[in-house]
């Protein structure tokens, strides 16, 4: 079985990940990072995620002294899929920056793309809406037409409310 050379590569490289993430262990962000699949609880830290790679890491270890060839290769693969999970998020933290709870910018960030998102809908709302008023031309969809655009208004006031915020920070 090849088992001790595949269990010193996974070593190697959740070495590599501990000095990938190490600098970004402690950084919170607003949402859990990866599917419960992988790891089995919910953290807004990568800390946390690379703890649960390395108990993964010493139950693995656990399989091979005892020989159990099915636990071993399923353990291994979920090793590899989050060691690979947590090498993406690692790669990408600089483009992320700005999801950080623990950034000023952070959670206006996360509320301008909110805002962002409400407006999509609305204006998704309004041209299903003018669309069925061209068909036939009922006064109730007019009204709801009407009430649509106050909304896009105050919601694209909020955008730029939440715009001029960030450009005070980051300046």
């Amino acid at each position: 079985m090849r088992a001790p050379l595949l269990l010193q590569s996974l070593k190697a490289r959740v070495a590599e990940l501990h000095e990938l993430i190490g600098p970004l262990a402690s950084q919170r962000h607003f949402s859990p990072r990866f599917d419960r699949q992988l790891f089995s609880h919910t953290s807004t830290r990568l800390g946390d995620y690379l703890a649960q790679a390395e108990a993964s890491l010493a139950q693995l270890e656990a399989a091979v002294t005892q020989n159990d060839a099915p636990r071993v290769a399923w353990l291994a693969e979920r090793l590899a899929l989050q060691i690979e999970a947590l090498a993406r998020e690692a790669a990408t933290a600089a483009l992320r920056r700005h999801e950080n709870a623990h950034l000023p910018g952070g959670r206006l960030h996360a509320r301008l793309a909110q805002y962002q998102e409400f407006e999509r809908r609305l204006l998704a709302m309004k041209a299903e809406r003018e669309r069925r008023i061209a068909e036939n031309h009922d006064p109730q969809l007019a009204r709801e037409i009407d009430a649509l655009n106050e909304r896009l208004a105050r919601c694209r006031a909020a955008i730029a409310r939440t715009e001029r915020a960030l450009e005070r920070i980051t300046r």
